[in-house]
């Protein structure tokens, strides 16, 4: 019987270590962080940003974005549609939510890199 318990906890623990839903993303001097949410509404996976990522690809996030949220502190970030922050992008002030990318034209499922401003 304990064979058979132990195993599923096993299961589920690398399930939960391959999908996570929260991933934080750390940098050394930067105030402003930012919260991008895989669905609108800020729901389903997110990841916290509080440094400057140059494709979001390495978190498995890259063009996953539906909503995002801006940490008040700091002096904004800033939301790219390539990597390498290329491509269209949006300026977003410390305090800002958007709950819904799709109406922003282009930007829904869009976004591959982070500039963090302050």
């Amino acid at each position: 019987m304990k064979k058979w318990i132990a195993i599923p906890l096993v299961v589920f623990a690398s399930f939960a270590l391959v999908f996570p839903t929260t991933i934080t993303v750390l940098a050394k001097s930067k105030n402003t962080c930012v919260t991008l949410y895989e669905h609108i509404n800020y729901k389903g996976r997110s990841i916290t940003l509080c440094g400057d990522v140059k494709k979001l690809s390495k978190y498995n996030f890259n063009d996953k974005a539906s909503s995002v949220k801006v940490s008040k502190s700091g002096e904004g970030v800033i939301l790219f549609q390539h990597v390498n922050f290329k491509g269209k992008h949006i300026f977003l002030n410390p305090g800002s939510k958007i709950s819904n990318f799709k109406k922003i034209k282009g930007l829904n499922d869009d976004i591959s890199s982070v500039n963090i401003v302050g």
